[in-house]
């Protein structure tokens, strides 16, 4: 497995494997950074940590990866979530 990634800004673009390899890489990278808002006590964000392991569970559990990445990236960039945004 050949695997190549780039950054653009502050997104990573993946070009390697199936399209559910891609969707998996995705959706972790989300999954990651959907763990960290909601373990930052100053951060506002939509979903407590228990709740953002048990979505990535189910989602692990059937393979929904692409929905995972739709689900979560719309909560990492729904806006500024720090308490003392302007």
């Amino acid at each position: 497995m050949t695997t190549s990634a780039e950054w653009r800004g502050t997104r990573c673009y993946v070009a390697w494997g199936s399209e559910l390899e891609r969707a998996f890489v995705s959706a972790m990278l989300h999954a990651v950074a959907a763990l960290l808002n909601a373990a930052n006590e100053d951060v506002s964000y939509q979903y407590s940590e228990d709740e953002v392991k048990a979505i990535v569970q189910e989602a692990y559990a059937t393979a929904a990866f692409e929905e995972l990445k739709y689900l979560l990236e719309g909560a990492n960039e729904a806006g500024c979530p720090l308490n003392n945004c302007r």
